[in-house]
C-alpha cells in the first residue's frame, strides 16, 4: 500500500501544477506553458522516486498542453507535442533516478549512523562493564578525547568537561603524578610505541582513591614522526584488593604456620620436604627454603631409607591419618608424630602433613611423677606404719597410763576419806591437790586422744546443716548452767558440704571457749553466721567475752598454747589445735581476731 501511494501522490501533484500555472497567468500569460510542471515534477522524484516522477512529468504534459498550448483545449499529436512530451518524461526519469540515488544514499548513511551508534553504545555497556576506558591524543590538534568510562572511572560524569593532559595528572595520586608523567613523556622522547603503568587515581568529589593500568600506543606519519597516542585506563581497584586480600591471608597462613610450635613439615610420596615451619628448620638446622627437596628419613633420622615406624608410610599406603611417638636425637627429644593426607584439586594423593609434637619435657614429667608416685607412696607406707605406732601409743595411753593414774587417784581419795581426822592441814591440801592433778591428767589424756583421732578418722563427706548443729550445742551449754544471760545469734539455712561429726567437734569446741570466756559476763552474747571476704564464703562464731592480745594470737592454734591461767579459765589448750586441723582437713583454713576484754572472732572457711 505504500508503494502504490507513492503514485496517488504524483497524480494529486499534476492539478496543483495546473493550479499554480493558471494562478501565474496573469503574470506572465500563456508562455513557459511548464514552469510549474517541472518544480513539481523535481519534488515528487525527490520524494516518492523515479516511476512516480515519470507518471507526473507524462500526465502533467499532456495536461499542460491541453490547457496552455496553442490550439488551447485540444489534445494534437504533432512532432512538437510528441518531443515535448519525451523530453519532459526523460527528464522526470532522470530526476527521478537522482532522487532515488540520493534517497537510497541518505537511507545507507542513517543506516550506518545508526549502526555506529548502537556499536557505540555496545562499546560504552562493554566499557562500563570492564571498567574499561579509552582515550585518544591527537598531538598535531593536541585535542584529547576520553570515553564516557574514563569520566566514570575517574568520578565524574561522562564529558562533564573537555578533557586535558593537566586534567589527567591532577586525578592522578600525587604521590605517583611524576611516574605516571614520565612514563608517557619518557616513551615519547626514546621514541617507544608502547608503555604501560599501575597507578592511583583520586576522585575528587569524595576523595576515594581507585588503583588502573593504563596501556598506551604511539601511531607515526610516513616520517617517522609520533602524531597520536591511543590507549585505555582500566579500573582495578577491586582486583588489587583481591590481590591485597590473598597477600594477607597467605601471610596470617604463613605466620600460623611459623608460629606453631610443633614441628611441621609437607612431604610428598617420594619422602621429599616441599616445605617446613621455621621450629623444624631451626630443629634440622637449616634455613626454612634450604629444606625443600631435602630426603625426610636422611636428614630427620640419618637413615638410607624410611624407618619401620614411619606413619608417613603409612598414610600413602591408606590415606589415613597415623601416629607414632618416638624418640630422636637429631631433633633432640621425644616426639609425638602425626601424619594426614595430602590431596591435590583432583583429588590424587601427593603426599602428607607431618607434624611432630614435642614431648620431652612431658616425659621427664611423667618420670617425675613415677618417682614422686614411688616417693609417695614409700611416705605413705612410713605414714601407715606411724599410725601403727600411733594407735599403739594411744591403746597404751588410754589403758595402760589411766590404770596407774586412776590408782593414784583412788588412793588418794581413800586417805582424804578414811585419814582425813588424822592428817593436818597441809597434808590434806597435798591429797586434795593430788586428786585434782590427776583428774586434769585425765583430761588432758582424753583430750590428746581426741586430737589423734581427728587427723586419723575417715572423712564421709555429706551435705551438713550447720545452722542445726550449733542449735544443738547451745540447747546442751544452756543445760550445763541454765543460770548464765547468755544472748545466743544463730544464722539460718548455713549449709556446706563436709564430715558432720568432725565439723560438728569443732563447732563445740569453738561454742565451748566462748562459753567459757564469756563466763564472768553479766550479760554475754555469742553469734554464729557467715559472711563475704575477698569474694569467698567465710564462717565465724562470735562472743564479747574476755578477747585476747592479738601478739599472741597465732600461738592459740598450737597444742597446748594457752594465753590465760588455769585458774582463770581451765582448759588443756588442744581446742583450738583440734578445731585447725578439722579445718584443714576439709581444705579451709581458720585464725582469730580480737582484743582484750572486748572479744574474740574466730572466722574458718571450708
Amino acid at each position: 500500500m505504500k508503494k502504490y501511494s507513492k503514485y496517488g501522490y504524483a497524480i494529486l501533484a499534476i492539478p496543483l501544477s495546473i493550479l499554480l500555472r493558471f494562478a501565474i497567468v496573469p503574470l506572465i500569460g500563456y508562455g513557459i506553458p511548464y514552469i510549474m510542471l517541472y518544480p513539481v515534477t523535481v519534488g515528487v522524484a525527490l520524494f516518492a522516486g523515479m516511476g512516480p516522477a515519470v507518471l507526473t512529468g507524462f500526465l502533467g504534459s499532456i495536461i499542460t498542453d491541453y490547457f496552455f498550448v496553442s490550439p488551447l483545449h485540444t489534445i494534437t499529436l504533432d512532432v512538437s507535442h510528441i518531443t515535448r512530451l519525451s523530453i519532459m518524461v526523460l527528464t522526470s526519469a532522470f530526476v527521478g533516478y537522482v532522487g532515488d540515488m540520493l534517497r537510497a544514499g541518505r537511507k545507507r548513511a542513517e543506516k550506518q549512523a545508526l549502526v555506529l551508534r548502537d556499536s557505540e553504545t555496545r562499546l560504552n555497556r562493554s566499557q562500563e562493564i570492564a571498567h574499561l576506558g579509552s582515550w585518544e591524543l591527537d598531538l598535531v590538534k593536541n585535542k584529547l578525547t576520553w570515553s564516557d568510562e574514563v569520566y566514570r572511572i575517574f568520578g565524574l560524569q561522562p564529558q562533564e568537561f573537555s578533557a586535558t593532559y593537566e586534567a589527567f595528572l591532577e586525578a592522578v595520586h600525587p604521590d605517583d603524578r611524576t611516574a605516571v608523567n614520565d612514563a608517557y613523556s619518557s616513551s615519547i622522547s626514546e621514541g617507544r610505541d608502547i608503555y604501560e603503568i599501575e597507578h592511583r587515581i583520586v576522585r575528587k568529589a569524595t576523595g576515594e582513591i581507585r588503583y588502573v593500568h593504563e596501556k598506551c600506543q604511539h601511531f607515526r606519519d610516513e616520517t617517522g614522526r609520533i602524531i597520536r597516542s591511543v590507549g585505555m585506563v582500566h579500573d582495578i581497584t577491586e582486583r588489587k584488593q583481591a590481590e591485597d586480600e590473598i597477600l594477607r591471608a597467605k601471610q596470617e597462613w604463613e605466620r600460623t604456620f611459623d608460629s606453631v610450635p610443633d614441628l611441621i613439615a609437607i612431604i610428598d610420596n617420594h619422602h621429599r620436604i616441599l616445605r617446613v615451619n621455621k621450629p623444624m628448620a631451626q630443629r634440622l638446622g637449616l634455613d626454612a627454603d634450604k629444606c625443600i627437596g631435602l630426603p625426610c628419613y636422611q636428614y630427620v633420622h640419618g637413615l638410607d631409607g624410611p624407618p619401620d615406624f614411619c606413619p608417613h608410610v603409612r598414610t600413602l599406603k591408606d590415606g589415613c591419618h597415623h601416629f607414632a611417638e618416638l624418640h630422636e636425637e637429631r631433633l633432640g627429644g621425644d616426639f609425638i608424630v602425626t601424619t594426614n593426607p595430602l590431596y591435590d584439586e583432583q583429588g590424587r594423593s601427593i603426599g602428607s602433613v607431618h607434624v611432630a609434637r614435642d614431648i620431652t619435657e612431658r616425659k621427664k614429667a611423667e618420670a617425675h611423677i613415677i618417682t614422686l608416685n614411688e616417693e609417695l607412696k614409700r611416705k605413705v607406707d612410713e605414714l601407715d606404719a606411724a599410725n601403727k605406732e600411733l594407735e599403739a601409743f594411744s591403746y597404751s595411753v588410754s589403758h595402760d597410763l589411766r590404770a596407774p593414774l586412776r590408782s593414784v587417784a583412788g588412793f588418794s581419795q581413800a586417805l582424804i576419806e578414811d585419814y582425813h581426822g588424822k592428817l593436818d592441814n597441809e597434808g590434806m591440801d597435798f591429797l586434795n591437790r593430788m586428786v585434782s592433778s590427776t583428774r586434769r591428767m585425765g583430761v588432758l589424756i582424753d583430750d590428746l586422744l581426741n586430737l589423734s583421732r581427728v587427723s586419723r578418722t575417715d572423712m564421709n563427706r555429706v551435705n551438713v546443716n550447720l545452722s542445726r548443729l550449733a542449735g544443738k550445742i547451745v540447747k546442751n551449754l544452756k543445760r550445763t548452767q541454765p543460770e548464765r544471760q547468755v544472748e545466743f545469734i544463730i544464722a539460718d539455712g548455713l549449709f556446706t558440704d563436709g564430715d558432720e561429726h568432725l565439723l560438728n567437734v569443732a563447732l563445740e569446741n569453738l561454742f565451748g571457749n566462748s562459753w567459757k570466756f564469756t563466763g564472768k559476763l553479766q550479760k554475754a552474747m555469742i553469734e554464729f553466721g557467715e559472711t563475704i571476704k575477698d569474694g569467698n564464703s567465710v564462717y565465724y562464731v562470735k562472743d564479747n567475752g574476755a578477747g585476747l592480745d592479738m601478739n599472741y594470737a597465732g600461738k592459740l592454734f598450737t597444742p597446748f598454747q594457752r594465753l590465760h591461767k588455769e585458774e582463770e579459765f581451765p582448759g588443756t589448750g588442744i581446742g583450738l589445735a583440734t578445731v585447725k586441723r578439722i579445718i584443714e582437713r576439709h581444705g579451709g583454713r581458720v585464725w582469730i581476731e580480737g582484743e582484750i576484754d572486748k572479744g574474740a572472732l574466730v572466722y574458718f572457711t571450708l
